[in-house]
């Protein structure tokens, strides 16, 4: 289950392949879908959520990304020139496992 941590408003602008973008994250990894490139404030592979993007995780750094400004990989020149510079809504979500309930008795197997 995801738990939204914090939540704030950013400045989102977007990237993609053959847009001069060699292919590959700050971090040496493929950049795909998901892939967003965040302020060093933000640790490497930090999951968030952009509104109007979706899940990512922050496996990309770049030299115009600064406080308060978020660049998302995109597929394609035109989606990326499509989304342009927008102000979304983004949450840092963590993963936390569902536990369910277990009774003390018998909870160990033996009885």
């Amino acid at each position: 289950m995801n738990v939204v941590v914090a939540a704030w408003i950013a400045l989102a602008t977007a990237y993609a392949p053959r847009c001069g973008d060699s292919g590959l994250t700050f971090y040496g990894l493929p950049a795909g879908p998901g892939t967003i490139s965040a302020p060093r404030s933000l640790p490497a592979f930090t999951r968030l959520w952009v509104d109007g993007y979706g899940p990512g995780v922050v496996t990309d750094r770049g030299p115009a990304i600064t406080e308060g400004r978020l660049d998302l990989w995109m597929r394609t020149c035109w989606q990326a020139n499509q989304w342009g510079i927008r102000r979304v809504l983004v949450e840092r979500v963590v993963w936390v496992p569902l536990v369910e309930h277990i009774e003390e008795e018998g909870a160990d197997g033996l009885d």
